[in-house]
């Protein structure tokens, strides 16, 4: 019984002291590294660079599928997981580049203290990176010359909880990747005695947030992920409204970029949903 309630209690400091840390994990670059000089790591890509809602400067990449943005482009706001950057989202640009104009136009950009963003961790949190967010699909909505709701979301990891959010402004698709119900339910299932849902800050309550929203939906998970646990991902399901898609992964674990067949689905999936002043 003494090492039970020592256990109980322990966890519940760490999760108390350190929930930035668990939750949070980001990468920072050189923020004060000129534009020019940053890696160009995604092709055909335009570096940019805009303001927070605080005035911090946010940095993100914007990439067309062809030459030029017209009436028929599908814009795609990307949020990346809770680690490392947006430098590593190469491999979320699931279209080809071909001449003429663009079918889609992609979005990934960094929350604060990420990459090149400005920022501390310690003001990382759920709020703040919605709020970078919202920035980033303003930005990319004014790009293309298109309203906020007209742009599609896709998130991975901790990124599906921030367009989860985002979708209850509107949207014209929303694109889920290894997402979870909510933070404190995915580390309840680590361990079904810690007082997560009592003691987190950070909620990122997906599930609660879906129930209300009606907009199609395409969601992929691996029944292998090791970081959000399948089931997480099939209570998210569950309360998600029609129009929706359950896609199931094979192999690829959390960490992963889109295969073919994850590409040509997504594609077909915008195709279909993603023009909502056409629908």
């Amino acid at each position: 019984m003494f090492l039970a309630f020592t256990f109980y209690a322990l966890t519940s400091y760490v999760i108390l002291m350190h929930e930035t840390d668990l939750v949070f994990h980001p990468h920072q670059l050189d923020a004060t590294m000129p534009l020019e000089a940053r890696p160009q790591v995604i092709p055909y890509a335009e570096q940019v660079v805009f303001p927070g809602d605080d005035g911090r400067k946010l940095h993100g990449y914007f990439v067309q599928s062809g030459d030029y943005c017209d009436e028929n482009t599908i814009p795609v706001l990307y949020c990346h997981g809770n680690g490392g950057n947006c430098v590593y989202s190469s491999g979320w640009v699931f279209f080809p580049h071909e001449s003429g104009p663009s079918r889609f136009a992609l979005m990934t950009f960094d929350y604060r203290a990420y990459g090149f963003s400005e920022g501390k961790k310690a003001e990382l949190n759920e709020f703040a990176v919605y709020s970078d967010a919202r920035t980033a699909r303003k930005w990319l909505a004014e790009k293309v010359g298109k309203p906020e709701t007209s742009v599609a979301l896709m998130g991975h990891s901790l990124g599906g909880g921030v367009v989860c959010d985002l979708a209850q402004d509107g949207a014209s698709a929303l694109i889920l990747c290894s997402t979870f119900d909510s933070v404190p339910d995915t580390a309840q299932s680590y361990c079904m005695f810690l007082p997560a849902k009592l003691l987190m800050k950070n909620q990122f309550a997906s599930a609660e947030k879906l129930s209300k929203v009606h907009v199609p939906v395409l969601q992929f998970h691996d029944p292998t992920d090791g970081t959000v646990p399948y089931r997480n991902g099939q209570r998210l399901y569950a309360h998600i409204n029609e129009p929706k898609e359950f896609v199931v992964l094979n192999g690829l674990g959390h960490n992963y970029h889109p295969n073919i067949e994850m590409r040509e689905k997504i594609i077909s999936f915008l195709e279909k949903y993603g023009n909502s002043e056409k629908n």
